[in-house]
C-alpha cells in the first residue's frame, strides 16, 4: 500500500483513474487538490449513476470520509 501510494504520488493528478483518486483521499494525501477533483468526477458521473450505470463504488466513500475527519 505505501509504494503503491507513493508511485501515485509521482503521477499528474489529471491522470489519475478514480479509484486511484479514492486510495489517495483514503490516504489523506494531497486533499486540497483531489477532493475537489472528486467531486467534478462525481457530478460529471451523477446521470449515469442514477440511470444504473457506471458508478465508482470507492470515490464517493473516500469523500465523504475526507470530510468527516
Amino acid at each position: 500500500m505505501v509504494k503503491n501510494v507513493h508511485e501515485l504520488r509521482r503521477r499528474p493528478v489529471g491522470t489519475l483513474a478514480p479509484d486511484e483518486l479514492a486510495r489517495l483521499i483514503g490516504q489523506d494525501v494531497g486533499l486540497p487538490w483531489l477532493l475537489s477533483l472528486a467531486v467534478k468526477i462525481l457530478k460529471d458521473t451523477a446521470s449515469k449513476q442514477a440511470t444504473g450505470g457506471w458508478c465508482d463504488d470507492e470515490l464517493l466513500p473516500a469523500k465523504r470520509r475526507a470530510r468527516a475527519r
